[in-house]
Order: structure tokens, then sequence, then C-alpha cells
């Protein structure tokens, strides 16, 4: 298994899942995390981190990072919860094995 950026296009049969989430849920669960920090600070820190994945998958793949065309599955943790995507992927990727 290869969790990270780009792996959709180096491993070209694997099962390729993007999950994403709304900022207030993120900045949520970062805080939980990281309760020092103030929610502003967070919610910015993580939008520099989106900007830099977005500009590292563009770059060396040429795809826009987070389409839904590039994956077989995309989620949102912040609607379904984190162990409820765990269940789905791996129900996906038995039926994705046949």
């Amino acid at each position: 298994m290869i969790i990270g950026r780009c792996s959709d296009i180096l491993v070209e049969d694997g099962f390729h899942v993007f999950i994403c989430a709304g900022m207030k849920k993120r900045v949520e669960r970062m805080l939980a995390l990281e309760p020092q920090e103030s929610a502003k600070k967070m919610e910015n820190r993580m939008r520099q981190i989106d900007q830099k994945r977005r500009d590292y998958y563009q770059y060396y793949s040429g795809n826009e990072w987070g389409n839904p065309r590039n994956y077989h599955l995309s989620l949102n943790s912040g609607k379904l919860g984190i162990e409820r995507c765990v269940d789905i992927i791996m129900e996906s990727l038995k039926l994705y094995e046949q």
C-alpha cells in the first residue's frame, strides 16, 4: 500500500482513494491533536499545507489534485467519519480485486 502524493500516478494498477473533509471538521480534528493552537492559526496552516499538496501533485502528475476522475473512490470523512471511510474502502477494495 502506498499512501501519499501522486500514488495514483506511480501505481498504475492500484486502488486509488481520495479522502477529503470540510475545513471546519478538519480544524476540529487537528485541534483535538494540538489543543494549544488557535482555530484560526490551524486553519491558516491547513490551507498552506493544502496549497503545497495541490502544487506538488499538479507539478509531478499534470493532473488536478482532488479531481474524482483520478481516483476509484472519493470520500468525505467529515460527513462519513473516519471509521465508516475505512469500512467503505475495505469493502470497495474487495470488489475491485474480484
